[in-house]
């Protein structure tokens, strides 16, 4: 099976292949396509499809699985980028002017909140602006937010503590090599699951597709869970 779009598309065609021995191939067709990007995958359709055809291999694909009822393939948090995900869905104007526009209204209104996140690990306490839990290693814009793997059965929760406007800028220009801003997602936990409460019910989303407010997450691995094609 070949995906084409974003993340949303990925997770809806993973969802309908779990348990069944099909690889999944990924044309980066979406406005963000973060898995794709984590994964290196060209943008050129042509020398995909080329690959994919005649000279392929397959690795494993992790998945996440959350509040025992979604599946999350790339990655997903709470904050300031889930209200950002909510007002680009509710509003009409796109692009990197629309975003810039969203994220500095979502600043101003996003609380600092105070997480407590159990794992096998350990149990710790942190407050900040945002909360990511990532199968894959960067969003879909480039930004860098681990260096774990899509296939050694852990995800990463990355803490933002901070959050300010130039923060979002420096990070964004990734993606063209001209800053590289470690310090922002440098707050990392490496697991294999996590429990995590919140002090307040907050905005979140997975994949990209905004899925409301809540104030517990509990989160597994669901390690190998399928195929993926790659070049």
């Amino acid at each position: 099976v070949i995906a084409g779009g974003g993340d949303g598309t990925i997770q809806l065609v993973v969802r309908n292949i779990l348990n069944m021995d099909i690889p999944l191939g990924i044309l980066p067709l979406g406005s963000a396509n973060g898995l794709a990007t984590a994964l290196n995958v060209s943008q050129s359709i042509e020398d995909i499809i080329s690959h994919l055809t005649t000279n392929y291999k397959t690795i494993p694909l992790d998945l996440l699985k959350v509040n025992g009822k979604y599946i999350c393939a790339h990655l997903g948090d709470l904050g300031i980028n889930a209200l950002i995900v909510k007002k680009f869905a509710e509003q009409k104007q796109r692009g990197m002017f629309g975003y810039l526009r969203h994220l500095m209204k979502s600043i101003k209104e996003s609380p600092v909140l105070r997480y407590t996140i159990k794992t096998p690990e350990g149990i710790y306490h942190k407050k900040g602006y945002m909360l990511s839990f990532a199968n894959g290693n960067k969003y879909g814009t480039g930004i860098h937010i681990s260096a774990g793997s899509v296939s050694d059965g852990k995800f990463e929760i990355c803490n933002v503590p901070r959050v300010t406007i130039k923060d979002f800028l420096k990070a964004c220009l990734t993606r063209f090599n001209f800053f590289t801003n470690k310090e922002m997602f440098s707050d990392v936990i490496s697991t294999s699951q996590a429990e995590i409460r919140i002090n307040k019910k907050i905005h979140y989303q997975i994949d990209g597709e905004y899925m409301g407010q809540t104030n517990h997450l509990k989160i597994e691995i669901m390690k190998s869970a399928i195929k993926l094609l790659v070049q």
